[in-house]
């Protein structure tokens, strides 16, 4: 692996999320001597996207140039063998990852090459986990999802919680605030589709993510952790004593993921795990809009997890309140 040509080779570029890759790598990539190229299925528009993110860089008083390119598609397999053979880690930022996201593991795999991607569906997330996790471990790569906003804000948060808390942590509940930017953004046809898929998509499916989590339980996670001290249940609507706002549970998959972070943990590296709950914070400034979010959390758990994940925009602010 050491011969490849890339280091980084970012799939997607052309999305929202798969350009804003491209800007922070490459304030970095000079620094860090990270050699990566930005891979998409359409020429014109990747040329497009690059000369855009440059003009936004030197405002920045960054300058980049030669920005190397590879044309793959998820429909192409040798495109997508073409592309991952050439890179050491490849970050997918195609979605919708429950359609499009198996065909780009199954490649890396086959090419020994590490994977990363920004999904937030739960039901892939942990697909992946038990169809891939063996093949993974026995070629040594990484297979790593959820690697954006969800989840891994919460599960570095968590890890730091229990580096610095002085004994051992039962327990952890986090709280989300969005609030408005100063930049808006606009949800492109693309995104619009992909967010559509996944909503169908997972309406469909829902009845399967018990089976995919009885399966890991009886394959990866055999090792079922018991607490002295349950973290209780808190009501759907409910004021919040740590922060002193109203609440409701995070639709995103931040709890899902960093549980199974903990059940793996537990597992293989025999390390104490850490009950977790996710709430977001209702705000006042915008009233409605979190309204609107509330009824569809209520509704259509799977609907608001992919709402979220395509927020036109969003400061957020992550709240841990830890208990021993």
């Amino acid at each position: 692996m050491d011969t490849r040509q890339f280091d980084i080779v970012v799939f997607g570029a052309t999305g929202m999320t798969g350009q804003y890759v491209f800007e922070e790598l490459a304030k970095v990539s000079k620094r860090e001597n990270i050699k990566f190229a930005l891979a998409a299925r359409n020429e014109n528009k990747l040329k497009s996207v690059i000369k855009e993110s440059q003009k936004y860089l030197q405002s920045l008083g960054e300058t980049i140039d030669n920005v190397p390119t590879i044309i793959a598609d998820i429909n192409s397999e040798n495109s997508l063998l073409n592309m991952c053979k050439r890179t050491k880690v490849l970050l997918n930022c195609v979605g919708s990852f429950y359609l499009l996201g198996e065909a780009v593991i199954k490649t890396c795999i086959v090419t020994e090459t590490h994977y990363l991607d920004v999904a937030e569906e739960s039901m892939f997330l942990e697909q992946m986990q038990l169809k891939y996790h063996e093949e993974a471990r026995r070629k040594g790569i990484y297979i790593l999802g959820a690697c954006g906003f969800g989840n891994i804000i919460c599960d570095l948060g968590i890890s730091l919680i229990k580096r610095k808390f002085q004994g051992d942590v039962n327990s952890v509940e986090t709280y989300c605030e969005f609030t408005c930017g100063s930049q808006r953004r606009n949800i492109n046809f693309e995104t619009l589709k992909a967010l559509t898929n996944s909503f169908i998509y997972g309406i469909k499916n829902q009845n399967k993510i018990k089976d995919i989590r009885e399966q890991l339980n009886m394959e990866l996670f055999k090792k079922v952790p018991t607490f002295s001290y349950p973290l209780r249940k808190r009501h759907f609507l409910f004021k919040s004593e740590a922060i002193g706002k109203w609440c409701l549970p995070f639709p995103g998959c931040d709890e899902t993921v960093s549980l199974r972070s903990q059940l793996f943990n537990y597992n293989y590296k025999n390390q104490r795990p850490v009950q977790i709950k996710t709430y977001y914070i209702m705000s006042t400034v915008n009233f409605f809009s979190t309204l609107l979010l509330s009824l569809l959390i209520a509704m259509f758990s799977n609907l608001s997890n992919y709402l979220l994940n395509y927020m036109k925009e969003a400061d957020f602010t992550f709240i841990y309140w830890a208990e021993g």
